[in-house]
């Protein structure tokens, strides 16, 4: 809206200067809300700035002097319509006073200009008219005044358009009529169109402003072509081109139109001719444009919207080139032009690799190769690819079939060769130009296979055609040769195959010509290198091996091995997979073929028109083919992407190659069973091989999972494991496939027998009747394994009823029991005191079992009951050197079952006797025992025992002599040296070869009875006493009169110490007072008094003995001896007990005591004697059951 403005004038009437201040309440308030608003947010303080202040003064502030008046000018703006009312407050401003002077109410009525105008819009339409003089169209507009004020304004607008007149003032209500016009002429191309403006209504001072829309139509005939130019390209000579073009009437008018043709400024039809023009083309001839060019028809006339369909075309003269442009003339309307341009030529082309050579290469693998097709000359053409010479369609996959190519472009076969088959490739496809005669394109190359072979059997379901493959790879192997540089495989093979009626006898001519005609070949003759396939092998590594005959895998099947290297091996199964190949791709082109034949019978029937097959096949082989190409100078294709398939699995391909026999035997249910398998790459590349653990059976693992690139003829452990803890007991039979990468798969057959072990009693109850305390009875349980796995077996106390568990004792209490095996296991009976019943349920724990074995002892003990009477024998008070002595007599009372034999400890001679052979006895277990069988009362010892201490004792004198010997040709030795006597050489001689000889002899007597090798060399049979008592108590009296007595000798510790000190006699090693004398390897001194160095050689004697005892000793330990017989029944214990001479063990024979077992028979009952090790002599003990 446009602003306004008014004065006041203030005049001071006072004496005094005034100062004024002139405020706008409402600009104060909104200044005072906008600073609170910065705190609550944009919205808000958009909102107040949104409000509008109408009214301001100037000067806002000055100083009014005394009797001086002052003109304020008041000035207003609002931007919206409507009524307005502000106040203005003069304030006098003196120090702290601020006082106001007057109010000024100010109030407005704000209006925007109206004025009314008769139309909103102005039209013009023009069309062409024949004969019509073309005028300028005029329109007329009328405005009017509506407001109570004078109203400027302006009109203004742009060409076409123009008024009469521009600028105008209207009264309040006055109304005006202005003239508005059209040029319709104001273009000279005279194309229809249309044009539309405004005419702009402006206010003076007032930025509100009015238009009124203008539009105008002008309509001449005009037509729209499809193209600017036609193309015709370089053309074949002394043929003809037609290209189509499309003319449409756009406007709303009739066109009639008519088409000539004119030369280019710039082209001169004689200098047109090339170069080396036909001969029968005359170079000076003028060729008008009629003989090139034709445009049909030549001449129409098209209603609005109508289209019409023209045909241009060329003929190529030989060799020549000609622009010329077509003229359309529209009565009118404009002249529309199309460029012609040709030239004629002939067809060049050349294809960059008519052979192609793949190598080798996986037989499922396919590689892409390229071929370019260039046309090198100026005249387009089609081409198509002729795929009918393949022999096998699968090989090639090849794109774009067809194609169109302008000139000097390329076209890019993508090809995708797949061999499909492990055999040399020899194929050939024709790619066929235009009319020229097909060009052939040759693709060789090699398809090779990965393969392993593993160190297990083979097996076969038609072993017969398989053995036919084999004849036919010796005949290809023969005529190719072996492979020189692959290693031999370690392993002979062995081939299983179920016997199948109907089948040929293997390696009859019958079995080669089926396994030829398998593969299909005619005849079983060997094949040229040429045709041959080049399989990587090994040399010959085999063994011949007779016929047998073996169930597995729950079938019976034939087991043969028979002689075949590794070359011959991998040549049979490239044959075998070619044959499956060949026949499954043969089954998927004859479905393939019968599916698209049922296809175009369907759509036959289907259409209207009756053609045969063959030309509807032509007639889809001679479709124009799109010029897109033209647009590129390249034409790449790519080969569509097929349905991704597993190259294992996927039709076409071979399930399993070979297939393999695992078997386990027996397992441990529980346990787990690794064997290792030798994987051998039997090809000249690398290959990769994986098990797939989601398709693996229950149970069954393989390590490691995945082999990637295993080398050339290299080879790598798997170890299989079977892990028997979640499956049933039973026969086991599964398979699993080994996955080859990018080749065939490799089935793995199982095969286990999962069993518990178990074991079995000979008896399950014991029973040891009646066993004297202090004796032991034996009863022997044989164990025996009835399953094929090993049973690990162990005797543990059990947790409950466990009283009489101590009482028995099984000997061994544990082991392994083989499939089959039987093992004799002694239950030993040791009573600790008299009772009616001893009874314990020992279990026999099988490892992996969860059944125990449990055998029940019975048991009964008594004991030898021995009464004196009286009990207590009163021998009276006697005198000191009283030549008679006292006597008393006692009884004994037997109120045992048994006879005893009673002796006396200390008086007794042959007791002593006995107990000396007991004491140097051999066979004491770690538990100072042995046993031994029961002595009858009044018996002797045992023989063997009675024996060995004789050759004790006699090894013992031999070594005195020859020590005693020793010491008396070493003191005539000192005797003649002091002498002066000189050595007889051959005395000495003898003298050194005397101990030797002694040694040699003692060492056979050792050999003779090695049950002496433990004994003390120097038995003591006297009895040491020892006095022990207070000082004064008569220790020294009471020794020396037992010494005496018995012409023993006595000696006291004090004397003995002293003795030590005083003189050099050092026998136990303590350091001498004044020299150290000389000392033995390890430290020991050897004593200077000869009796003292006597005793001391006699000891080192004794020392090396011992050490040749316990080699001796531990040779036996490490070399056992034999088992004892095996006795099952239990043998008869004699009632009667007591002392008893040595008893046949099994069958009457006394064994020897090399033969002597360290337990005595079932059934026997022993005597418990206890004995310290050998040397020095320990202290005699009691001993029992005598």
């Amino acid at each position: 809206f446009k602003a306004f403005e008014t004065e006041v004038v203030l005049q001071n009437m006072g004496r005094k200067a005034q100062t004024l201040n002139w405020v706008n309440p409402k600009q104060v308030d909104k200044a005072a809300r906008l600073n609170k608003a910065k705190q609550l947010g944009p919205a808000e303080v958009r909102a107040i700035e949104a409000e509008e202040v109408v009214f301001s003064i100037s000067p806002e502030r000055c100083i009014l002097r005394p009797k001086e008046m002052l003109s304020f000018t008041i000035r207003g703006y609002a931007e919206k319509q409507g009524g307005v009312e502000e106040w203005l407050k003069c304030k006098i401003v003196a120090g702290k006073v601020n006082k106001t002077v007057c109010d000024v109410h100010m109030t407005a009525a704000i209006m925007k200009p109206c004025m009314e105008i008769s139309t909103n819009s102005i039209s013009y339409v023009y069309s062409y008219e024949k004969d019509v003089l073309l005028r300028p169209q005029m329109a007329p507009l009328t405005l009017r005044n509506l407001m109570d004020l004078n109203l400027d304004f302006s009109l203004k607008t742009q060409t076409p358009f123009r008024v009469d007149q521009a600028d105008w003032t209207l009264a309040p209500n006055e109304a005006t009529t202005v003239n508005v016009y059209f040029d319709p002429g104001y273009k000279t191309e005279k194309l229809s169109n249309t044009v539309k403006n405004k005419l702009n209504v402006m206010y003076t001072d007032m930025p509100h402003r009015d238009s009124i829309d203008l539009a105008a139509e002008v309509n001449y005939p005009n037509l729209k072509l499809s193209t600017a130019a036609v193309e015709f390209g370089a053309v074949l000579n002394d043929t003809t081109k037609r290209v189509n073009f499309t003319i449409t009437n756009v406007s709303k008018v009739d066109c009639v139109y008519t088409w000539v043709l004119a030369e280019d400024k710039d082209e001169n039809p004689s200098a047109s001719l090339k170069k080396g023009a036909s001969s029968r083309v005359l170079a000076a001839k003028v060729l008008s444009l009629s003989q090139v060019y034709d445009i049909c028809p030549i001449r129409g006339v098209l209603r609005p919207g109508e289209s019409e369909v023209l045909e241009a075309s060329y003929y190529a003269h030989a060799n020549s080139r000609l622009n010329a442009t077509a003229v359309c003339n529209v009565e009118g309307g404009p002249q529309y032009e199309v460029a012609l341009m040709s030239e004629s030529s002939t067809i060049k082309y050349s294809i960059d690799n008519p052979t192609l050579s793949f190598g080798q290469q996986l037989y499922q693998k396919g590689i892409d190769k390229e071929i370019t097709l260039q046309n090198s000359g100026r005249v387009p053409f089609n081409f198509t690819v002729n795929l009918e010479a393949l022999k096998r369609k699968s090989v090639l996959q090849i794109w774009p079939l067809e194609g169109y190519l302008g000139p000097n472009e390329k076209a890019v076969f993508k090809m995708r060769i797949t061999p499909g088959i492990p055999d040399k490739i020899y194929e050939k496809f024709y790619i066929q130009v235009a009319h020229f005669e097909a060009e052939e394109v040759v693709i060789t190359g090699e398809g090779i296979f990965p393969a392993v072979q593993l160190s297990l059997p083979r097996v076969f379901d038609m072993l017969d055609v398989y053995e036919g493959f084999l004849d036919l790879a010796r005949a290809n192997v023969a005529a190719r040769g072996p492979r020189k540089d692959a290693p031999a495989l370690n392993a002979s093979r062995t081939l299983k195959a179920r016997p199948q009626s109907g089948q040929t006898e293997p390696g009859s001519r019958e079995g080669e010509k089926k396994a030829s005609m398998a593969f299909g070949g005619e005849t079983t003759k060997p094949v040229d290198d040429d045709a041959m396939s080049v399989a990587s092998a090994a040399p010959t590594v085999a063994h011949s091996v007779a016929p047998t005959v073996t169930p597995t895998m729950g079938t019976r099947k034939t087991l043969k091995r028979i002689k075949i290297d590794g070359d011959v091996e991998m040549e049979a199964d490239r044959l075998q997979l070619c044959s499956t190949l060949i026949a499954i791709q043969a089954k998927s082109d004859a479905e393939e073929k019968a599916a698209f034949e049922e296809t175009l019978k369907s759509s036959l029937t289907m259409s209207s028109t009756k053609l045969t097959l063959e030309e509807r096949l032509s007639a889809s082989m001679q479709r124009p083919l799109s010029a897109a190409s033209n647009k590129s100078k390249k034409t790449a294709a790519k080969i569509p992407k097929s349905p991704k398939r597993d190259g294992n699995r996927g039709e076409g391909t071979m399930r399993v190659l070979s297939q393999y026999f695992c078997d386990l035997g027996h397992v441990v249910k529980g346990t787990n069973k690794t064997k290792k398998i030798k994987v051998q790459n039997s090809t000249g590349q690398p290959v990769s091989f994986s098990f797939d653990k989601k398709m693996m059976p229950a149970g069954v693992s393989v390590e490691p999972e995945h082999v990637n690139k295993l080398a050339e003829f290299d080879s790598i452990e798997l170890a299989l494991t079977l892990q028997t803890g979640g499956l049933t007991p039973g026969k086991l039979d599964v398979s699993f496939n080994i996955d080859m990468k990018n080749g065939p798969l490799v089935q793995l057959n199982l095969s286990a027998h999962i069993q518990q072990p178990e074991i079995e009693l000979s008896a399950y109850t014991l029973n040891f009747s009646r066993v004297q305390v202090g004796h032991c009875k034996c009863i022997t349980v044989q164990l025996t394994n009835p399953n094929d796995v090993p049973a690990d077996w162990i005797i543990r106390k059990p947790m409950e009823k466990v009283q009489d568990w101590n009482f028995f004792r099984c000997v061994p209490s544990g082991g392994t029991l083989y499939p089959g095996q039987k093992l004799n296991m002694q239950v030993f009976f040791e009573p600790a005191a008299v009772r009616s019943e001893y009874r314990q349920d020992i279990p026999l724990k099988i490892v992996n079992n969860k059944k125990e074995v449990r055998f029940t002892c019975l048991g009964e003990a008594y004991q030898l009951t021995l009464r004196p009477e009286p009990a207590v024998v009163d021998l009276q008070p006697i005198l000191p050197n009283t030549e008679e002595p006292n006597e008393a007599f006692f009884s004994l009372w037997n109120d045992s079952e048994v006879a005893i034999e009673v002796v006396s400890l200390d008086f007794d001679q042959a007791f002593l006797e006995d107990d000396e052979v007991t004491a140097y006895a051999d066979g004491y277990d770690d538990q100072d025992r042995m046993l031994l069988p029961p002595l009858e009362a009044g018996k002797g010892l045992w023989p063997h025992l009675v024996e060995a201490n004789l050759a004790r004792k006699a090894a013992l004198q031999a070594i005195a002599d020859a020590e005693e010997a020793a010491r008396l040709a070493k003191e005539e030795r000192e005797r003649r040296k002091a002498e002066g006597i000189e050595d007889d050489p051959e005395a000495e001689e003898e003298e050194h070869i005397a101990p030797q000889v002694e040694e040699a002899e003692a060492q056979d007597a050792a050999e003779e009875h090695p049950q002496d090798n433990e004994i003390d060399l120097e038995p003591c049979t006297s009895t040491n006493v020892l006095y022990i008592g207070p000082p004064l108590s008569g220790k020294t009296t009471q020794a020396k009169k037992v010494s005496e007595r018995y012409g023993s000798l006595m000696f006291k510790l004090d004397d003995c110490i002293t003795d030590l000190l005083q003189n050099d006699t050092n026998p136990w090693g303590f350091p001498a007072p004044i020299e150290a004398p000389k000392r033995e390897p390890w430290g020991k001194v050897i004593p200077q008094d000869p009796g003292i160095k006597q005793w001391h050689d006699t000891m080192m004697a004794r020392v090396k003995a011992l050490q040749v005892l316990l080699k001796d000793k531990l040779h036996t330990i490490m070399n056992p001896p034999p088992p004892p017989p095996v006795v099952v029944e239990e043998e008869q214990v004699n009632p009667k007990g007591g002392l008893a001479k040595g008893k046949s063990m099994a069958k009457g024979k006394t064994p020897t005591d090399k033969e002597r077992p360290l337990t005595p028979p079932a059934g026997a009952e022993v005597v418990e004697a206890k004995a310290a090790p050998p040397p020095p002599p320990r202290k005699k003990k009691k001993k029992k059951n005598f």
